[in-house]
């Protein structure tokens, strides 16, 4: 897999990188906001890359990332598709290619939910527990070593920022992300969370 640097590490020393500010291609004198492009540059640079590192990780467990993540909720609780669409940003149609080789594997089950019978309900089976659960270990270690190649205070103004564009977008904590049923009967079993 391709490596670049950051913008800022591509200039030779002493160069002293793009102009502050250019005019804007459409006219009107404006100057465009050079950094504030470059920076969503780097951000979506740095997600293919780390979303390539952890398919790597995920692959040798039969799976990649969004599998990983559909399994990590259904870990916590059965969902409606509809849910589990939200949460992981999915359309209905890609979620019903995800949820049916899911099904495939016997990792998760799909029922019509027996409050709506127009929906359907995904949940966990235990195979699809033990799946998640062998994955779950080598995704951590990986994401904490590449944490630790972060500076402390680079962490901490990464998590800051990230919190931040999540409330400017309104998917912070506190955003609905739709109905879930609540799970009835014994916790389950497998490991702990996800």
């Amino acid at each position: 897999m391709k490596r670049t640097a950051p913008a800022a590490l591509l200039l030779a020393p002493g160069a002293r990188g793009p102009k502050p500010a250019s005019r804007s291609p459409r006219g009107g004198g404006r100057p465009a906001p050079l950094l504030e492009t470059s920076l969503w540059e780097e951000y979506f640079r740095c997600y293919r890359a780390l979303r390539e590192e952890l398919n790597g990780v995920l692959r040798r467990h039969g799976m990649l990332l969004t599998e990983f993540w559909t399994l990590k909720l259904l870990h916590e609780e059965p969902a409606t598709l509809t849910r589990v669409a939200q949460s992981l940003g999915l359309t209905a149609g890609a979620l019903t290619t995800l949820a049916r080789g899911l099904e495939e594997r016997g990792w998760v089950q799909r029922t019509r939910h027996p409050l709506d019978r127009r929906a359907f309900l995904l949940s966990l089976t235990p195979r699809g527990s033990r799946a998640a659960l062998d994955a779950r270990e080598e995704y951590r270690t990986r994401l904490l070593e590449l944490s630790r190649r972060i500076s402390p205070e680079g962490r901490r103004s990464l998590a800051r920022g990230l919190s931040e564009l999540q409330v400017a977008l309104g998917t912070g904590n506190d955003a609905p992300v739709g109905e879930t049923l609540p799970r009835k009967g014994p916790a389950r079993t497998g490991g702990g969370s996800l």
